[in-house]
């Protein structure tokens, strides 16, 4: 979603060639030179769009004539990346044979599924932005609630959308999905849905499944346009 937002073309080109890289754990790759602001906005691009990637920090660059090298950095080795895919996509896949029925259906069960193995924590660590979080230490965040269902939704080649924004009379910033299900968009956010989240009781539906206008206390970021659920 984020690379066609509204990226020049040598950021679109900077964004799938760095996004390669990762991918293939390349040390560094050459892209068109950009401007410091609008590389860290490809990088966040790829970040956002990619929770498979959940291996990858923000690299580095050096600037050189008309080319530049941006150099990869990373979170594990490639070795222990691999050992943590491994068993990601175990997981996902068996819950994946567990699902059935209507999109909706499978996304509700999915959605319940992580909610109900998943405890909200708030410790600041650079994996509970990962689905790693979700998978492999069942305490999250906000953005690890939201990439993991990202992740699911991409296995499933249904559209989701990570957003990120904030909650009206916070200063932190917020993370939650848009889900393109049934011929039409609609707003999850798993973080509020979670009755560990404020200590309630069952999981709280009026944050799943809703339109945009539902979504109150929600504020999305203004740099991007993000379609209306209705």
């Amino acid at each position: 979603y984020y690379e066609n937002s509204d990226f020049t073309p040598d950021e679109k080109t900077a964004y799938q060639l760095i996004t390669n890289a990762y991918a293939n754990y390349k040390t560094s790759v050459m892209i068109p030179v950009l401007q410091k602001d609008s590389l860290s906005r490809v990088y966040r691009a790829i970040f956002y769009d990619h929770p498979e990637l959940f291996y990858i920090d923000a690299g580095d660059y050096i600037a050189s004539g008309n080319s530049m090298e941006y150099r990869c950095k990373y979170l594990y080795s490639k070795e222990t990346s691999m050992e943590i895919r491994e068993t990601i996509e175990n997981e996902a896949n068996s819950v994946l044979q567990s699902c059935s029925g209507t999109q909706k259906d499978v996304i509700d069960f999915i959605s319940r599924y992580i909610i109900e193995n998943t405890r909200y924590d708030n410790k600041e660590s650079k994996e509970d932005q990962t689905i790693v979080s979700v998978f492999l230490d069942h305490e999250t965040v906000c953005a690890g609630y939201s990439k993991t269902l990202q992740y699911y939704c991409d296995k499933l080649g249904i559209p989701c959308i990570y957003v990120v924004g904030y909650i009206n009379g916070s200063a932190e910033d917020h993370s939650w999905n848009l889900i393109y299900i049934n011929g039409q968009w609609t707003e999850m956010d798993l973080t509020w849905a979670d009755p560990v989240f404020d200590d309630g009781e069952g999981i709280d539906y009026s944050y799943l499944f809703q339109p945009t206008n539902k979504m109150y206390d929600h504020r999305k970021s203004l740099e991007y346009a993000y379609p209306i659920a209705k």
